[in-house]
């Protein structure tokens, strides 16, 4: 079991071992404190004994205190087994990482300025050396040149002569798919991941073509009933937002058919008369009157819900066509869309009042005269929707008044 407080290395605790430098000069080293001795004393050192031996020792006892930890799960040096110092940081307070590379603050310059950085000094904590307690220098390369992976400068393994190690990554850790060792690739997907993405992708432009093609055959539709009368100004304006030119224009681009385009230019002066909207403050700018009554606002309010009510396009002929029905009396607004006749749970005949409740009716003779009522209303509605009304049905709604 580890011990709860383990008592720090010392210089006192280590002999330290001798090193030698790229000047030639004598160092013995003991983690971080150097101690220069003069060439006499070093040869001396080493004739008196196993200078290899003793560098060794020193090398394995820091190599025990690094790997021993405490009840907290840090070392002798304060350092936990993912490399996190006690204080929480990658650094102890005396500038060394797990590895013993010390953050030193270097100056550089930049012409007439210049800039301090932070970087790792060339000479480790540990060993005071250019190599680590491992033998790699502060850049990951040992004496012969290669990282730990294998791989030198160049990423070339030493092993395969290629920039791929026996099992096929390379000095990034990517084989030749682009996929790393845990099978993610450099923005972290993985093959299932960009098979998803790809199906979606795939999925979306198949869903964009449809639309396109829907929205083509939309307009086809369109050019061809409004052209051949199949479709009423009213229902355009409301369900399309492409203006007649544009429809022109495309019927014409498509080649579609001499009668759909004649068609589409006769229809010009009909859509200009219907597309303004209306507009309650405007009005009132210019009309004041129909036939000789005043227009109120509650009168144009009674006609806008009623024309809401039944689903009409709020156009300003539209609107100026009913308010003058409405003034003259021929247009009740009582009408609603859903006005027809139905039969409750109980078997009887009930149909919508004003207020929009249904009531049962006392027999199936007044549906009959409801009927009628209906059919009159549907005539004049007809005529004041801007749609041709037959002489046979006019002829059989005044057959319905006399009876």
């Amino acid at each position: 079991m580890a011990n709860k407080h383990i008592k720090p290395v010392t210089i006192e605790d280590l002999e330290g071992h001798i090193i030698q430098t790229k000047s030639g000069n004598y160092v013995l080293y003991n983690l971080g404190k150097r101690a220069p001795i003069t060439r006499v004393e070093a040869l001396k050192l080493i004739e008196q004994m196993d200078v290899e031996a003793h560098n060794n020792e020193y090398l394995s006892k820091v190599k025990q205190a690094m790997e021993r930890f405490d009840e907290e799960g840090y070392n002798e040096f304060g350092f936990n087994k993912e490399g996190l110092h006690r204080n929480g940081k990658e650094f102890s307070d005396a500038g060394y990482n797990a590895k013993g590379w010390i953050l030193v603050e270097a100056i550089v310059h930049k012409g007439n300025e210049t800039e301090i950085r932070p970087q790792l000094a060339p000479h480790n904590f540990f060993t005071g050396t250019l190599y680590d307690m491992e033998g790699y220098n502060k850049e990951g390369y040992n004496t012969e040149g290669y990282t730990k992976a294998g791989f030198d400068r160049k990423g070339i393994h030493k092993d395969t002569g290629t920039e791929y190690d026996p099992e096929g990554y390379n000095v990034k850790g990517y084989n030749d798919e682009g996929y790393t060792r845990e099978g993610l690739d450099k923005d972290g997907n993985s093959k299932e991941d960009i098979a998803l993405k790809l199906q979606k992708k795939q999925e979306h432009k198949l869903k964009v073509k449809q639309q396109q093609t829907k929205t083509f055959l939309g307009l086809v539709s369109l050019a061809k009933g409004y052209a051949l009368g199949q479709i009423t100004t009213e229902d355009y304006l409301k369900g399309h937002k492409i203006s007649i030119e544009e429809l022109i224009d495309f019927a014409k681009k498509q080649h579609m058919e001499r009668d759909t385009i004649t068609g589409l230019y006769r229809k010009k002066a009909e859509y200009n008369k219907y597309k303004k909207m209306f507009n309650k403050e405007q009005y009132f700018k210019t009309e004041t009157s129909i036939d000789g009554v005043k227009v109120t606002p509650e009168m144009v309010d009674k006609v806008l819900d009623y024309l809401k009510a039944n689903d009409r396009l709020l156009s300003q002929r539209i609107v100026s066509e009913h308010l003058r029905a409405y003034i003259n009396g021929t247009l009740d607004l009582s009408e609603r869309k859903n006005d027809e006749p139905t039969i409750n749970e109980y078997g009887e005949i009930v149909r919508p009042n004003n207020t929009g409740t249904l009531l049962p009716d006392e027999s199936a003779r007044t549906l009959a005269k409801d009927n009628e009522v209906a059919m009159k209303k549907d005539t004049t509605k007809k005529q004041f929707d801007g749609l041709e009304t037959s002489q046979e049905n006019a002829l059989d709604a005044q057959s319905l008044n006399d009876e």
